[in-house]
């Protein structure tokens, strides 16, 4: 932590939604030119190497002055920039979107120097609520399996303890849970903030609130345009949205993934090495798609009956109308 302000910021930063393919994008980032993961303090095969959980308060403190904390050293950059070969990181912490202390800490742990290319990945709201709820069953069912079978009434309410996902989708909807999220926004916006209050991590009231606040994409991706406006309203250039669709089409990824390099200034500027990077790009789009690189898969709608999925198509309804509306332009679900 001590070696902080020696070390660099992320280029880009996936946000999120969860379970909406943040792994797999950092997948994908990962195996471009240059690019040097981040320090994660989790080692599993799915978060290391991808995501920081910095500002979601994994380390016991979100001081943003910190951040850099997780990335590599300026000095070997320099090293190896002054070589010309391209070198940067990124992080893809996918808690980011919907966690309203995030974009406010993130805006301040860059100050004035120039923001990073924001992405947030998308889904269909349903499949989207169903996969998270069936990923926190499962983290809660190994959290048993440890011994673990009391809930912690000190950090979570007995509301919490939802039995079905349409006592979740009931809970993550409530005046409670909207009261926890506006008071950790406060928390953020109230000035330089270290610390999370516990009840704040990972999402406010736990992570089963995002059962309905991650499928809140409008409001969440707005969230962080405001965050890095210019005080006149949201920036909209600021997030690029991208659907989980777009995982699946070559040309799309292919796209993206140039725009990126472009962006980092990868091919530097021999317009002969520009060439070579297109079609490494578009060797390794071609390749992952044929190899169906997808990370973190989920595990079916096992457990979920048809009133969950009622009851969810309720909440979200509209959600996908919305988004387009503010972003104009259409999201591939």
């Amino acid at each position: 932590m001590a070696t902080h302000k020696f070390r660099i910021l992320p280029s880009v930063m996936v946000i999120g939604e969860v379970r909406c393919g943040t792994t797999t994008m950092s997948q994908h980032l990962s195996n471009l030119p240059g690019c040097v993961p981040p320090f994660c303090p989790w080692k599993h095969p799915e978060l290391d190497n991808k995501e920081t959980f910095y500002f979601v308060n994994h380390y016991g403190t979100v001081d943003p002055d910190k951040y850099a904390m997780c990335f590599p050293l300026a000095a070997t950059r320099w090293f190896w920039t002054s070589l010309g070969y391209p070198y940067w990181t990124f992080d893809g912490c996918a808690q980011y979107l919907t966690n309203p202390m995030s974009p406010h800490l993130v805006r301040r742990a860059y100050g004035g120097r120039p923001r990073p290319l924001i992405i947030a990945m998308t889904r269909d709201p349903v499949s989207q609520a169903c996969s998270w709820w069936k990923y926190e069953q499962a983290a809660m069912a190994w959290g048993q399996s440890m011994g673990l079978t009391e809930p912690n009434a000190k950090l979570r309410t007995r509301e919490y303890w939802s039995a079905t996902l349409c006592k979740a989708v009931g809970f993550g909807s409530s005046e409670l849970v909207r009261g926890l999220y506006e008071a950790a926004e406060n928390v953020a916006l109230r000035g330089n903030k270290s610390h999370m209050p516990d009840w704040a991590m990972t999402f406010p009231g736990g992570q089963l609130t995002g059962v309905v606040r991650c499928t809140r994409f409008t409001e969440n991706v707005r969230r962080w345009c405001i965050a890095f406006g210019n005080g006149a309203g949201p920036d909209k250039a600021a997030v690029t949205v991208l659907g989980i669709k777009a995982l699946n089409d070559p040309e799309k990824m292919k796209a993206l993934l140039r725009s990126i390099c472009s962006r980092l200034g990868v091919a530097g500027g021999s317009r002969r090495r520009a060439e070579r990077l297109a079609l490494d790009v578009d060797f390794y789009v071609d390749d992952a798609l044929s190899r169906g690189v997808r990370r973190n898969r989920g595990g079916g709608t096992e457990g979920i009956t048809a009133a969950d999925i009622i009851e969810v198509k309720r909440e979200t309804e509209g959600e996908k109308e919305r988004l387009e509306s503010w972003l104009g332009e259409k999201v591939d679900w």
